[in-house]
């Protein structure tokens, strides 16, 4: 949930043969949040019936991570999504509200 909008956004990564992760897609149910709040390249497109999102659009610029750090706090209500399951993440949250992802081993 995007804290400033209030409303669902994603960031969509793949991971590459080399464990690298990398941010292939953003999409959101308010078009402002990819105009406004996101660098994009090009103007968001409305998603395919049956998405998850509204609105879609690529990154303007190329992101890389070997790991990624999710602040997990109930402001923004993130959730890492894992095939068809969520981990509501911001519920998760006791003293420390990071999670940590990283991508080990080959073909991972």
């Amino acid at each position: 949930r995007n804290s400033l909008y209030g409303t669902l956004a994603e960031e969509r990564f793949v991971v590459g043969e080399r464990g690298r992760m990398r941010l292939v897609a953003l999409a959101a149910d308010q078009l402002a949040v990819l105009e406004e709040y996101y660098a994009v390249d090009g103007p968001p497109e409305r998603a395919p019936p049956g998405g998850r999102r509204v609105w879609s659009a690529s990154p303007a610029y190329p992101v890389g991570l070997d790991e990624l750090r999710i602040a997990a706090t109930d402001l923004g209500r993130r959730t890492l999504l894992a095939g068809d399951r969520a981990v509501p993440l911001w519920q998760l949250v006791d003293a420390d509200p990071t999670v940590v992802l990283t991508v080990e081993g080959a073909g991972a």
